[in-house]
């Protein structure tokens, strides 16, 4: 009985820590979003992960950021579609889905956040823009 107890307790802790993540990869999707609509690129690179920007170089991925709003004009309205969580061994994925209003189109994101076990920051480890169906 004392086993199921201290059992039981873990499961409680854990559901707090999972619910506290949650709220800290919010945190980094609207911060991202916001450097987006203040077109601070340097501070938007920074919530990036490094295993990203290998794939990705920074100059690059800034340029591609900055390209949204050449090509679209000023980020004017993020409109959330979707959120998921998925626990892995290694660590919590946050997948979020957006519908990013701009002066002239809108575009279609994917995010990940990613917060491994041993690991404490909280990351983008995946983005993807897609217009009419294309990835950008």
């Amino acid at each position: 009985m004392k086993r199921m107890a201290i059992i039981l307790l873990l499961f409680a802790l854990t559901a707090c820590a999972a619910a506290d993540q949650s709220e800290e990869a919010q945190k980094i999707v609207q911060q991202l979003h916001q450097d987006m609509i203040n077109q601070d690129w340097q501070h938007a690179i920074g919530l990036y992960d490094k295993d990203f920007l290998a794939e990705h170089p920074p100059q690059l991925w800034q340029a591609k950021l900055s390209g949204l709003t050449k090509r679209f004009g000023k980020l004017t309205k993020v409109v959330p579609v979707f959120m998921q969580k998925d626990p892995r061994l290694r660590g919590d994925f946050y997948m979020y889905g957006f519908r990013l209003e701009f002066a002239r189109g809108r575009v279609e994101e994917t995010l990940t956040v990613f917060k491994g076990v041993r690991s404490d920051r909280m990351v983008i480890s995946g983005h993807v823009f897609k217009h009419k169906g294309k990835i950008l």
